[in-house]
């Protein structure tokens, strides 16, 4: 079983998704003669979470927008937990390597 998912599916459905087993609405997967346009195709979907799909499932489903979606609001709330000393300051303003305009 995955951390943080419900079950995984066991055997191999492309229109599943291979971390929840939700189905994933991927057009380039399924059966439909005109494929079009996917949302998979127009999102970027974090390495992280892709190293989370089992082996023998990637390249061959999608992750489902909701796991994406998920995991993006992990990232976030981790990241707004941090004490506000661990986060990275923005880079200072300029063309130097010193933030300065030389």
């Amino acid at each position: 079983m995955t951390p943080n998912h419900m079950s995984a599916p066991r055997f191999f459905n492309p229109a599943q998704c291979p971390l929840c087993g939700a189905p994933n609405r991927c057009l380039l997967g399924s059966a439909v003669a005109f494929k079009g346009q996917c949302w998979c195709a127009q999102e970027e979907i974090p390495d992280e979470l892709l190293a989370r799909v089992p082996e023998n499932f990637r390249n061959r489903a999608c992750v489902c927008r909701a796991c994406v979606q998920k995991f993006r609001r992990e990232k976030e709330l981790a990241l707004a937990r941090l004490p506000q000393a661990t986060r990275r300051a923005p880079e200072p303003a300029g063309d130097g390597p010193s933030g300065r305009n030389l």
